[in-house]
């Protein structure tokens, strides 16, 4: 199943034919330039920010409701209280009291990524979100074996960049400047595109990303991110078209007044 999302465009598109009109540039090409610098701003607003914040994240929200403790804990837990769930405190000597409001053991890396999973936001993804409140019959963590945890952060960090890299497939296809990260493109095999740019601007013209990763399909998270940098480019383009023709005026001799070219003079 695909990302979809529904946009009104018809602003983005005046502001290129504007943009085109005024450069006197072809239309395609403006768009296609366009349609790049949208991509990288979704790709730049879709979450993490970085690589190793990604990591980070990971490892943290799983260790923030999976305690890892070594195997011999898990045994002697088992032995004298059953596998759970807990409640009160355990005295482990040498002034060690350890919290048990903690669920079942778990002792498999598909146990701890269903518990992992049943305790994120269903927006953000994230764990530290949820509401701090716990009980028996809702407990917040559990414990498992530092082996199992481990084996399932591994899993999981390789798919850091997958949000991201469900756009690459879209954004290299128009592609106009400096290479994404690696950690990006990487992952662009979790979307596709379509594109069709016909040589004039009264022929159609087709646009289309599709991002098939599930870390992009959050509720709200993923339109959220696509109309907000839609937006940002309807705002940037008449501010980088005004930068772009003063450079020119001013490059030919001509005096720029009033602060908006398009509706200010230029004189000799």
């Amino acid at each position: 199943m695909n990302f979809t999302v529904q946009l009104d465009t018809a602003a983005w598109e005046r502001a290129i034919i504007q943009a085109a009109a005024a450069l006197g540039r072809d239309f395609p090409d403006v768009l296609q330039e366009e349609a790049d610098l949208l991509m990288r701003d979704i790709i730049r607003k879709t979450p993490p920010k970085t690589k190793s914040q990604g990591l980070r994240r990971v490892e943290n929200d799983i260790k923030f409701t999976v305690v890892a403790v070594h195997a011999k804990f898990l045994a002697m837990l088992a032995n004298r209280f059953g596998t759970g769930p807990y409640s009160g405190t355990i005295n482990l000597g040498k002034g060690r009291v350890v919290p048990l409001e903690y669920a079942k053991i778990l002792t498999t890396v598909n146990q701890v990524r269903a518990w992992h999973e049943s305790k994120r936001h269903r927006v953000t993804g994230r764990t530290k979100k949820l509401s701090s409140g716990q009980s028996l019959d809702n407990p917040r963590k559990a414990f498992a074996p530092k082996t199992v945890v481990a084996d399932y952060i591994r899993q999981v960090k390789r798919n850091v960049g997958a949000a991201k890299g469900g756009w690459a497939s879209a954004q290299l296809a128009v592609s106009r400047g400096r290479a994404l990260p690696s950690w990006i493109t990487d992952k662009r095999r979790q979307g596709s595109h379509v594109k069709s740019f016909a040589p004039k601007m009264s022929h159609r013209q087709t646009f289309i990303a599709i991002n098939s990763s599930p870390w992009a399909k959050r509720p709200g998270e993923g339109p959220r991110i696509v109309k907000a940098s839609l937006a940002n480019r309807v705002r940037q383009i008449p501010v980088k078209l005004e930068r772009q023709l003063k450079l020119r005026y001013s490059a030919a001799g001509f005096l720029v007044r009033g602060s908006n070219i398009l509706t200010g003079t230029v004189t000799s």
